[in-house]
């Protein structure tokens, strides 16, 4: 039997979610990991742009599998038809991938 969008195991990516208290600000942890970040890694327009993938970024910070996914996620078009991000939020976005990565494989 196929499985309806509301079966909780279903893929989310069925379109977009209600607004969350995350898509309006940034939370206060994410300033203060965004201000912890290195110059020319630290994303300025992101942040303005995009809230909720800022905020989402910094909830998944220290969870390297789910933050790859994530960012194999937004380079991914599933839904079809998706725009792509302005090319400055696309250089911060793999400029902040690229970091964790180094962070993680301890290569600068």
């Amino acid at each position: 039997m196929p499985r309806s969008p509301q079966t909780p195991d279903a893929s989310p990516s069925f379109g977009r979610r209600p607004r969350e208290r995350g898509d309006v600000r940034l939370f206060a942890e994410t300033v203060d990991w965004l201000e912890a970040l290195p110059h020319g890694v630290r994303p300025l327009q992101l942040p303005v742009d995009f809230i909720r993938i800022t905020n989402e970024l910094m909830r998944l910070w220290n969870d390297p599998a789910a933050l790859d996914r994530y960012f194999l996620e937004k380079r991914t078009d599933r839904r079809g038809g998706r725009v792509g991000f302005p090319l400055l939020v696309g250089e911060e976005l793999n400029a902040l991938h690229v970091y964790s990565l180094q962070r993680r494989f301890g290569t600068r």
